[in-house]
């Protein structure tokens, strides 16, 4: 039997990214548009921007953002195994 429907409280510490913050101090620096940049954006020179993502960030992303964030790493093996189709 069910009394009460279920209840989903967001974490306070980690806001229900699942991580510790030392985790989420890690971040991968890479170059995008405007548009791939929405995560995290920072500052715009010449339409590009820095954008810095940390696993949170990539596993939250859409199939599309992941892949254009990750074919910039296409020296790293899976990076570039992650973005073959």
């Amino acid at each position: 039997m069910q009394f009460l429907s279920d209840v989903f409280i967001r974490c306070p510490d980690c806001n229900g990214r699942r991580y510790r913050p030392h985790i989420l101090e890690v971040s991968v620096e890479g170059r995008g548009s405007r548009v791939e940049s929405r995560k995290r954006p920072s500052t715009l020179d010449s339409g590009l921007s820095t954008i810095r993502w940390s696993i949170a960030d990539l596993l939250e992303a859409t199939v599309d953002e992941a892949i254009g964030f990750l074919r910039q790493f296409q020296d790293s093996r899976p990076a570039h195994r992650a973005t073959q189709a």
